[in-house]
């Protein structure tokens, strides 16, 4: 055997006993590799929490309301005429009639039936008859619709950039008001509009045919509370206030 064979062998046995060395500290470098770890989550900010909290509480709500509103609407279409029934019974009728009584009492409604001996009304507790000895006047209802005025003066309060206004507003005609709403407009003193603002009053509720549900009407003789704010800051030049009142008549 030459000298050169003798070398190659030497070197496939060196080979030979170095593989499974090799294979091992590959395993080893292979285990010792670390598994990257997914990215932390996000941390969530004190003002973005009680944010994210508020916006839960407005969306519970909201989901409250239209669940109401859901349920009312379906027990409505599951008893339509039975609903319309009852709306019918509970609207007062449109008193046509005054009458004059000679005590003094003052009775309004529809003259359904008169002969020469009595008076048939129908009023908003039923039909009534009189006597026509007892009727001194029969005067006719102009028209037919609410008369709501203003009790006094209002209370104002100033503030660095409102003014509140509260009182009271009362019902002399002869017709229920609906959505009754209080304006107040404040003016400079060159008759220049400064600011203005409207609220809708502390009434009755009322459920109305339509479905609508409010506490903003006011019964003939009845009174309501107003609060309204108007957005206009304190140095603001104002001269004078006027208020309005809008109403509505709903069958």
């Amino acid at each position: 055997m030459t000298a050169i064979s003798r070398y190659s062998v030497r070197l496939i046995i060196v080979c030979l006993l170095f593989l499974p060395l090799l294979a091992l500290a590959q395993k080893d470098k292979a285990g010792d590799q670390v598994e990257e770890l997914p990215p932390r989550s996000k941390t969530v900010t004190q003002r973005e929490f009680y944010e994210m909290q508020v916006s839960m509480e407005q969306l519970r709500r909201q989901m409250n309301e239209l669940r109401l509103a859901v349920e009312a609407y379906r027990s409505r279409e599951m008893t339509p005429e039975v609903y319309r029934i009852i709306m019918n019974r509970l609207r007062p009728p449109k008193l046509t009639h005054e009458i004059v009584l000679t005590n003094g009492t003052v009775v309004r409604g529809n003259i359904l039936k008169e002969d020469i001996k009595e008076l048939t009304l129908e009023t908003a507790l039923g039909n009534l008859t009189l006597s026509k000895s007892q009727v001194r006047t029969i005067n006719e209802v102009g028209e037919y619709k609410p008369q709501i005025e203003f009790v006094g003066d209002a209370r104002e309060q100033i503030f660095d950039d409102h003014r509140i206004y509260t009182g009271k507003i009362r019902n002399d005609g002869v017709s229920r008001g609906d959505f009754v709403r209080v304006i107040f407009k404040l003016w400079s003193a060159g008759t220049e509009l400064v600011a203005t603002d409207s609220a809708f009053v502390d009434g009755k509720n009322m459920a109305y045919i339509s479905g609508v549900l409010t506490d903003t009407a006011i019964d003939p003789g009845q009174e309501a509370e107003y609060h309204v704010r108007v957005n206009v800051a304190k140095d603001n030049p104002v001269s004078y206030i006027t208020r309005e009142i809008h109403a509505a008549t709903v069958d």
